[in-house]
C-alpha cells in the first residue's frame, strides 16, 4: 500500500478495507463506524498480525491489566485499539498457557449426588417430616415499641411446604412456644431435624426429657384412674 498498489481480493486483509494513516505505515481498518461517537482508535483499530510478536506482547499485557481474565474480556480491551484477524484462536493459545488463569478458571470436581434419606421420599401427610431453622433477626413493631424478633421456618421434609413462626427471641422457651404453636396446627409430625443452633439443642435436650418423664412407668401408674 506504501506502493499504492491494490490489495489483492484473495487476501486475508481485503474484507477490512485496510488504509495508511500516516507515513510510518500503520494499517488500520476502515469501518462502518466513522459517524459513531467513539475514539479514533475504537473506530478505525491497527492491524497487528496475529503471529506477530507484537501481538503476543498485546495479549499479555491486557490479560495482566485485568487480572488474568479470560478470552471475551481480554478481546473486548484489544480491541479498543488494535485488530488482530483471527484473534479468538491466538488469545486462546497465549491465555491457556498462564499459570495464573488456570488457577482461577480451574472447575471444581463433579460430585455425584447421594441417595436421599428415606424420610424424604417416603410418602406421608405433609409435616410428618421437619425440618426446622431460625432466621432473622427482623424488627416488629408492638405499640410504640420496636422489638427484634426471628422467624421460625418449619419446612416439610416431603411436600416442601413451608409454615412460618414469629419467635419473641432466641431463648429456648421462647422457641419451644413457638414449636407448640405450630405443633398445634400440624400434629402428624413424627421426626424434626434442625442445625446445631445453641437454642434448638436445648429444646431437643429440653423436649427429650419431657417425653422421657411421659414414658416413666411411676408416672404412668400414678396417672392411672
Amino acid at each position: 500500500m506504501l506502493n499504492r498498489k491494490q490489495i489483492l481480493k484473495n487476501s486475508k486483509l481485503y474484507s477490512l478495507r485496510p488504509y495508511i494513516v500516516d507515513d510510518q505505515g500503520i494499517l488500520r481498518i476502515n469501518s462502518r463506524i466513522n459517524e459513531a461517537k467513539f475514539r479514533s482508535n475504537e473506530k478505525n483499530p491497527i492491524i497487528v498480525p496475529k503471529e506477530s510478536k507484537f501481538a503476543e506482547l498485546i495479549v499479555k499485557e491486557k490479560h495482566l491489566r485485568l487480572l488474568h481474565g479470560g478470552v471475551t474480556v481480554t478481546l473486548s480491551q484489544i480491541r479498543r485499539k488494535y485488530w488482530i484477524p483471527q484473534e479468538g484462536q491466538p488469545i486462546r493459545k497465549i491465555i491457556i498457557r498462564c499459570l495464573a488463569y488456570k488457577k482461577y478458571s480451574v472447575k471444581p470436581a463433579d460430585q455425584f449426588s447421594g441417595q436421599l434419606p428415606r424420610d424424604r421420599i417416603l410418602e406421608s401427610p405433609p409435616f410428618t417430616v421437619i425440618g426446622v431453622d431460625l432466621t432473622g433477626p427482623v424488627y416488629v413493631k408492638l405499640g410504640n415499641e420496636v422489638e427484634k424478633s426471628y422467624i421460625a421456618l418449619f419446612t416439610c421434609a416431603v411436600t416442601i411446604a413451608v409454615h412460618i413462626e414469629l419467635v419473641s427471641g432466641l431463648s429456648t422457651r421462647k422457641f419451644i412456644l413457638a414449636l407448640r404453636h405450630f405443633l398445634s396446627r400440624s400434629s402428624n409430625f413424627k421426626t424434626i431435624y434442625s442445625d446445631n443452633a445453641s437454642t434448638l439443642k436445648c429444646a431437643s435436650k429440653d423436649i427429650q426429657y419431657f417425653f422421657n418423664i411421659i414414658k416413666d412407668e411411676d408416672v404412668v401408674k400414678y396417672n392411672l384412674p
